[in-house]
């Protein structure tokens, strides 16, 4: 059985959390921005860094809200994730009785 949990916050409005994720250069340049991966509300960037140097992620509300209790959990690296399955279709054995 597979679940999702997805952060609730009961005093905001709305009580959903959604993050946003925005990958900037050292000059405050935006370079990407993602707040959903798929089918997914967990944002996922997927960037080629051309250069080496100081980059900024910044991780936000959608809505712009942020406190004190806001809990990010981040990983960063070539990190391998599922984008999907293929199912080998074939013919499955006739039913025996």
């Amino acid at each position: 059985m597979t679940r999702a949990l997805i952060p609730y916050m009961s005093d905001a409005v709305p009580g959903w959390f959604q993050a946003v994720l925005t990958l900037s250069d050292s000059k405050g340049a935006e370079l990407v921005s993602a707040d959903h991966f798929r089918f997914s509300q967990e944002p996922v960037i997927e960037e080629e860094i051309a250069e080496e140097g100081d980059y900024i992620l910044s991780v936000r509300d959608v809505l712009n809200r942020g406190r004190e209790d806001f809990v990010y959990r981040i990983a960063i690296g070539e990190i391998p994730y599922v984008t999907g399955i293929f199912l080998w279709a074939e013919n499955p054995a006739p039913m025996r009785e």
